[in-house]
């Protein structure tokens, strides 16, 4: 019996030791010197050295008055300890439920700012919680930052660019929301286009040899041209002006044998000129609605030559009739460049880009392709301007198998 009366000796001054040396056990009340010896989401209180919870204390003070040691907290009219105010913290997640984090010290404000998540999403707030009675922002919108910790404001800050920020040429709508080593360029209303969004286009190196760029130019580099970037003149206008020829079609993918020739249209764009003396044309659906597409091509070594002119019309057009192009226009044309590669003897598309897009101009339906030879015949006077964004390839790491 005495053996077993010292072992239970032993087990209680060990236990008392552990509490001493620091409490790790999820309970309230234990021992402790300071707030580093009490298990996590509690602290030590100066005023009885024990460790608490900072959760609220779950009795009302509106009938009664509260301890010596306790104030009436005026949010949710329950008592809770002193101490529980003016604890150090650097955001508000830092602070018990129901205080802001105010000059590095945890507050109880004086009245409440929300009673559900959603009257937390404020200017510049995506992601936000009510925290009795109390918001606590958790995410700002991307390109800002809660920098005083003051939640009345919002996420007040914007910053000039974002580590977790846009891809490069994702659509952006201010520099703020690509990477840090990317910059939004935007279409606006004074190029004639009514177009409020941009892409985010990488920034030129220090050691790239064209890194001197005039206004709206940017570096753009394909994954063989890492190093050395090519330079893009953004927002240089061309005129593409002539008389065109298509047959149409029912499937857009006959181009090379249904294609009809007409005489050579020029355009000049961006110091790059391309030329065109082939049309095709073909029923499809664009954006839920029946349209004619024309494509203008010039065939190199049995395929089409990179530039190619793409141009929708309603289906419905009538001969004579005059079309217009830009800002609230019936029609559209985009100017792409294509670089193929064989695969298995068959010409792949490797790489796609989006050169230029229609802001002004206007065409001459001359013949609406519903008589018995489906030639349609158009008298084209366009006005592009060039805005480069790659659609796939290995610049953006996107297949183009499945254009």
């Amino acid at each position: 019996m005495e053996t077993m009366s010292g072992y239970r000796y032993i087990i209680k001054f060990f236990l008392i030791l552990f509490l001493l040396a620091g409490c790790f056990v999820d309970i309230e009340d234990a021992p402790c010197k300071s707030s580093d010896n009490c298990p996590k989401r509690q602290y030590c209180s100066m005023i009885d050295q024990k460790c608490h919870k900072t959760d609220f204390k779950g009795y009302s003070c509106e009938d009664s008055e509260c301890g010596e040691n306790e104030f009436c907290y005026p949010l949710d009219k329950k008592c809770h300890l002193k101490d529980e105010l003016g604890l150090p913290c650097d955001t508000y997640f830092d602070c018990p439920s129901g205080q802001l984090c105010s000059n590095s010290n945890c507050e109880a404000p004086g009245e409440s700012q929300c009673k559900k998540d959603e009257d937390c999403l404020k200017k510049n707030v995506q992601e936000a919680i009510c925290d009795g009675g109390v918001c606590k922002i958790k995410k700002c919108s991307l390109g800002f930052e809660d920098k005083d910790i003051d939640y009345s404001n919002g996420c007040e800050e914007v910053l000039p660019c974002s580590d977790d920020g846009l891809d490069y040429y994702a659509v952006c709508n201010g520099n703020n929301e690509c990477k840090c080593n990317a910059t939004c360029i935007k279409l606006a209303k004074p190029y004639g286009v009514n177009y409020d969004k941009g892409e985010c286009l990488t920034k030129c190196a220090p050691t790239d040899v064209n890194k001197s760029f005039e206004k709206d130019q940017m570096c753009i580099c394909t994954t063989d041209e890492l190093g050395t970037c090519k330079k893009a003149n953004l927002f240089q206008t061309g005129m593409l002006i002539g008389t065109i020829r298509a047959k149409i079609g029912d499937n857009c993918d006959d181009f090379g044998r249904d294609s009809a020739l007409f005489g050579e249209i020029k355009l000049e764009l961006g110091g790059e000129v391309s030329y065109y003396n082939r049309g095709f044309a073909c029923y499809k659906t664009e954006n839920n609605k029946p349209i004619i597409n024309v494509s203008l091509f010039k065939i190199c070594n049995v395929l089409p030559c990179k530039d190619v002119i793409s141009i929708s019309l309603p289906e419905n057009i009538s001969s004579n009739q005059t079309l217009k192009f830009g800002d609230g226009g019936e029609a559209s044309a985009m100017k792409a460049s294509l670089l193929y590669d064989m695969v298995n003897n068959l010409p792949t598309i490797k790489e796609l880009w989006i050169n230029a897009t229609s802001v002004a101009g206007s065409v001459i339906v001359e013949n609406n392709g519903k008589d018995a030879n489906k030639i349609i015949q158009l008298n084209i006077s366009l006005k592009l301007l060039r805005y480069d964004v790659p659609l796939c390839g290995d610049i953006v790491n996107k297949t183009c198998t499945n254009l």
